[in-house]
């Protein structure tokens, strides 16, 4: 019983992470917690090897720890900066210029 609870969690928590835009997984990510899910379903049926889900839920970790170490270690994202610095350009539109009077108008001061 406690083990198919957990089989349920690790699923849910595999799912969560999948669907959440806030977790870069990527291809590769998104495959391995789809065979972890898989696994974790696997090992509750009593018909089949338990240790085919056990290598296969190995396996999978595995490609997510690489999947992980290999997006950890990327120089591509090194400074991780906020968009502000980088790219003032978006915020162009939303600048506010200090009202000057236009050709013509008379300034009350």
């Amino acid at each position: 019983m406690l083990h198919d609870l957990l089989a349920v969690i690790g699923v849910l928590f595999c799912l969560w992470a999948i669907v959440n835009p806030r977790v870069p997984t990527g291809i590769v990510g998104t495959g391995a917690l789809g065979a972890i899910a898989v696994a974790c379903l696997w090992s509750m049926d009593d018909n089949h090897d338990p240790w085919i889900a056990i290598d296969m839920l190995l396996l999978s970790g595995m490609a997510l720890g690489v999947f992980i170490a290999r997006r950890g270690l990327s120089t591509r994202n090194a400074h991780m900066r906020r968009r502000d610095d980088w790219n003032e350009g978006w915020r162009a539109p939303y600048k506010i210029e200090p009202s000057q009077p236009q050709d013509g108008e008379a300034s009350h001061g």
